[in-house]
This record gives structure tokens, C-alpha cells and sequence, in this order.
């Protein structure tokens, strides 16, 4: 676990009926467990990655479907994202928090844009957190690039950070110690379904 520095827990229910996909779950998703979390984001780091050809056919039918239902991506981008020098950011407003259709179309759609969630650990209230979160483990897939900036931005400070799949799975990066206590937390407190043998201790 010092090693990795990192685990999954899953933010809705697995055994429940729906997809990430589908508007009417998102919108529940958005309301119960995305926007508190979000709230205490200390800044929000965006990866524009190149598309990737053999899922094109993919992408496609997702941005039909996601514009159908009103998806403004161009717009999002210029109004939602600012520069400083090499690195964008997302701009995390009251109005960016509470547009839950742009986050529809940031965490579902394909891994053509990633977003690097930045928490103080001291400023964010885990407990209520890992009680909304499902089924903490150690091991899952992360993209590699941004998984090695959020190693870096919390490697010897207080920060955690958070990579959320489109599946609405977050991968939770910390330090070494910071992170073994998150994931005794989330072990605690977490919904364990019955796909998942609760862990007997912190694996390291």
C-alpha cells in the first residue's frame, strides 16, 4: 500500500440497477455523492488526451447522444477551463459545481479528457465521504500519465488526490502514511457489498 500509494473505492452501488451512462442515474449521483465532493476541491487539474482511433466508433455514439440531450463541449471549454502556463485547470465555481450535464459529459464519456481532483486531507469531512463509497480495494487501473502527476502532487505534503472513471470509480492517491489511514477509513466505513470479502488489515 506505502508503495502503490493508492486504492479504489467505487462511488455508487454496484449491485444496483443502472449505468453511468444514463442520465436519470448520473442526476442522483451528481445530487448525492459528486457535488459534496466537489465542494472541497482545492483545485482541479484537466489532461486533454488525443483520441483513441480504435474506440472512435465508441466516442462517436457517446457525443451523439450526450449532444442530443443539450452537451456543449466547445463551450464548457472555454467558459469552464483556464491556462497557467503548461497546465489547464478547471475553473470550480458555484455555476461549474451545480452544472450537473457538463459533469455528465466530463466523467462518462471516453478518456479523451482527464481530471486530476486535488483535497486537502485536514479540510474534507472523510468519514461522510467513505459512508457514500462502495467496496475499497487496493488494486484497479489508472491512466498511467495521470496517475504519475498525482503522486507528485502528493508525495511528501497533505494533499490527496482523486481520479475519477467513468465507470464512477475513484482511484484515491496519497501519501504513504496518508494513505494507509484513508484506507483503514474507507474499510470502516464503506458499504461492503456481497461482491466484495471485507479486508482483515491494510495491505502492504
Amino acid at each position: 500500500m506505502r508503495r502503490k500509494r493508492r486504492f479504489e473505492i467505487k462511488l455508487v452501488d454496484p449491485t444496483a440497477p443502472g449505468y453511468s451512462f444514463e442520465r436519470d442515474f448520473f442526476k442522483d449521483f451528481h445530487r448525492r455523492t459528486l457535488r459534496p465532493l466537489l465542494e472541497n476541491v482545492a483545485r482541479c487539474r484537466v489532461f486533454q488526451e488525443p483520441p483513441d482511433p480504435r474506440t472512435e466508433w465508441v466516442q462517436n455514439r457517446i457525443d451523439a447522444k450526450l449532444e442530443s440531450e443539450g452537451a456543449r463541449p466547445a463551450d464548457w471549454r472555454a467558459a469552464y477551463i483556464q491556462r497557467d502556463g503548461e497546465e489547464e485547470y478547471l475553473l470550480l465555481t458555484p455555476e461549474v459545481l451545480d452544472d450537473e450535464l457538463f459533469w455528465w459529459w466530463a466523467l462518462t464519456q471516453p478518456s479523451s479528457t482527464g481530471m486530476l481532483f486535488l483535497v486537502p486531507l485536514a479540510d474534507f469531512d472523510w468519514v461522510r465521504f467513505f459512508q457514500r463509497g462502495y467496496d475499497p480495494q487496493q488494486y484497479g487501473g489508472s491512466r498511467p500519465h495521470i496517475l504519475r502527476d498525482a503522486k507528485q502532487e502528493t508525495r511528501r505534503n497533505g494533499m490527496v488526490a482523486f481520479l475519477i472513471s467513468n465507470s464512477l470509480t475513484a482511484s484515491v492517491v496519497a501519501s504513504g502514511p496518508n494513505v494507509e489511514q484513508l484506507f483503514q477509513m474507507a474499510v470502516e466505513h464503506a458499504v461492503l457489498t456481497s461482491k466484495m470479502v471485507a479486508p482483515r488489515s491494510i495491505p502492504r
